[in-house]
């Protein structure tokens, strides 16, 4: 995602930290994207559209949230919101990608 390749700038002149806040930035993200594949209810294939939706949503929201923090605690809680969204979004599509190609393009 291009929004890491920011986020040692934004640890540094937006939060006033070093490489200690960006270490803590990026395990906050690794955190939320863990959350999502242990604490997202798996349901059938009719809902996994719906999981792209709300998590490209959820995703969108936590780089919006993130982007306009100027404190440590509320910029680590939105990014792990960003993670959870983007893990989540990704699954979910891979998951849908994997149930419409026909079993002959899978085994390549």
């Amino acid at each position: 995602m291009p929004f890491v390749v920011l986020m040692p700038i934004f640890a540094a002149r937006v939060l006033h930290g070093g490489p200690h806040t960006f270490g803590f930035l990026m395990g906050a993200m690794g955190s939320g994207a863990l959350g999502a594949r242990c604490c997202w209810p798996r349901g059938g294939a009719f809902s996994v559209g719906r999981k792209i939706a709300i998590s490209s949503a959820v995703f969108g929201a936590g780089l919006i949230g993130f982007g306009l923090s100027h404190t440590f605690w509320l910029s680590m809680a939105t990014v792990a919101l960003a993670g959870f969204g983007m893990m989540q979004g990704m699954a979910s599509s891979n998951t849908i990608i994997q149930t419409i190609v026909s079993e002959d393009k899978r085994d390549a």
